[in-house]
This record gives C-alpha cells, sequence and structure tokens, in this order.
C-alpha cells in the first residue's frame, strides 16, 4: 500500500504532466480525464473540452501557440521575464534571455537532458511544466524506496524552481490566453494552469 506522501507526490506529478501535454499539442480527451482525475477543479476543463467544437479548440491550440498572428501567445519565460532587445529603434520581446540560461542552468543541476530533436526552447511553458513532473517522479521515487531525505530534497527543488520560474511569469501568460482565447477550452486551461502554479509555489508566489 503505498503511502500518502509517495501517492501525494504522484498526484503532482499527474497534474503537472498532463498540464505539459496539453501546452505541447491540441487536447485528447484521455489527457483531460486524468488531470480531472487528480485534480478536481478540472472538472470544468472537461466539460468546456465537451461543449466546445473539437475542431476549434485544435485551431485555436495553433492560433495561440504555434502559429505567429494576431492571437498568438508566445509561451516562453524570456518573453515575459528579461527585458526586450533594441532593433530598429524598435524594442522587441526576447528569447533565449537571462531566464532562458538560468533554466538550463537548473536542467543540468538536476540531471535533465532535452533531446536534440525536441523542437521547444528551453523555457517552453510545456518543457518547464515536464521539469516539475520529473521532479515529482524523483520524489516518488525516493518517498516508495524509503529515501525520505533525497524525497525532501526532490520535493524542495520543484518548489524552489516552481516559484523562481513558473509562478514569475505565468501570470502575464495567462492573462494574455484570456485575452486571445475564443474557446472556453483555453479559458479555462489557462486559469487552472495559474491556480495550480500559485497553490505549488506557495505564499511567495505574485498574484
Amino acid at each position: 500500500m503505498l503511502t500518502d506522501a509517495v501517492t501525494e507526490a504522484k498526484r503532482r506529478q499527474q497534474v503537472y504532466g498532463m498540464l505539459s501535454l496539453l501546452f505541447h499539442e491540441p487536447p485528447a480527451r484521455n489527457r483531460v480525464d486524468a488531470l480531472a482525475e487528480a485534480l478536481p477543479e478540472a472538472e470544468g476543463l472537461l466539460r468546456a473540452l465537451e461543449e466546445s467544437p473539437a475542431d476549434a479548440v485544435q485551431q485555436e491550440f495553433y492560433s495561440l501557440f504555434m502559429v505567429p498572428g494576431p492571437a498568438y501567445t508566445t509561451p516562453y519565460e524570456s518573453v515575459y521575464a528579461d527585458a526586450g532587445i533594441e532593433a530598429n529603434n524598435r524594442v522587441k520581446p526576447r528569447t533565449f534571455g537571462p531566464s532562458t540560461q538560468a533554466v538550463m542552468q537548473f536542467y543540468d543541476r538536476i540531471g535533465l537532458r532535452i533531446e536534440k530533436s525536441y523542437p521547444e526552447l528551453p523555457d517552453f511553458i510545456g518543457l518547464e511544466l515536464a521539469c516539475a513532473e520529473y521532479l515529482c517522479a524523483r520524489e516518488a521515487a525516493y518517498a516508495e524506496a524509503g529515501e525520505g531525505s533525497h524525497a525532501e530534497r526532490a520535493r524542495s527543488l520543484c518548489e524552489s524552481f516552481v516559484r523562481t520560474h513558473l509562478s514569475k511569469w505565468i501570470p502575464a501568460f495567462v492573462a494574455r490566453i484570456t485575452e486571445k482565447a475564443t474557446t472556453a477550452f483555453y479559458r479555462q486551461l489557462a486559469a487552472l494552469a495559474l491556480a495550480w502554479v500559485t497553490r505549488e509555489a506557495g505564499p511567495c508566489a505574485p498574484l
């Protein structure tokens, strides 16, 4: 029988994992089901998926996160966290800035390697969520093996990463999605991600 610590770590792993996948590609029903199983607040997201035309939700994924255009919502930390780059007398949002470098250093620190074929930047929202998922998986494995101090270390690293990175920029990212999204699904997903990250980051997280 799993201990409460293992069960909770695996639940958090599942939430981070499903959120990561939902920012990587258009939603699949089984993934939203899995998220709702681990996080009761996601029942509203499931209803929104059921009530929205599938083609509209799929198209909005590409409009919001993949194809530059009026609805595009840049899904990279550095665009929100770092000062822009001045070019041709205009200040433009920057990618691969100092915050990206900091994220890469954190990945190196915990032994997380990005495959060369991975198409996104290191500070992509889906990859940062996957990093938290990875640390929750380590916490669960250590707790299951009875290695409490290592489990606590993994939990502390996850909280530090969420507080230092995700919680710093997800409010602005979510505000942009809320402004641009036309389907209830992506407005719900944005609100859910913000609420979860804020909760995980703890009382020091920005509102």
